[in-house]
């Protein structure tokens, strides 16, 4: 392996704090890098159960294969539809890397993958997640 396929190392928690959530974001390794380096600073997430717990001011965990980067929360907005966050958020800070047509579709896909995955829950649309 080399160093260019590596994954960075992501921030521990604050000495003296725990993460308030057992929830966990899972992320690609194409989004991961770029949270860490603070390029992307709004995850995405479906509003399950578990995610509609998190508040402003606590910590969540980013995670990758094996790496895990905590980031504290500085805003949660809910969006009824992947078409209504997209319209709404910069751009910018989902992904720099992509245009809208393929955040829509990046979204939708993170419902449709949740949905399947758990047929007996219901998300209320998604959230998005404003990391500091």
């Amino acid at each position: 392996m080399t160093r260019h396929s590596e994954l960075p190392k992501g921030n521990p928690l604050p000495y003296g704090r725990s993460a308030e959530s057992i929830l966990s974001i899972a992320v690609s390794e194409r989004h991961y890098p770029l949270i860490v380096a603070r390029r992307i600073s709004v995850v995405t997430e479906v509003a399950h159960r578990e995610a509609r717990r998190l508040r402003a001011g606590s910590y969540v965990g980013i995670v990758c294969k094996s790496e895990i980067h905590y980031s504290r929360i500085q805003r949660i907005t809910a969006y009824a539809s992947a078409a209504e966050l997209v319209k709404s958020e910069n751009p910018r800070w989902l992904d720099p890397e992509q245009t809208s047509l393929q955040l829509l579709g990046a979204c939708q896909q993170q419902l449709v993958f949740f949905r399947t995955r758990n047929p007996a829950e219901q998300p209320r649309g998604l959230l998005a997640i404003e990391l500091t």
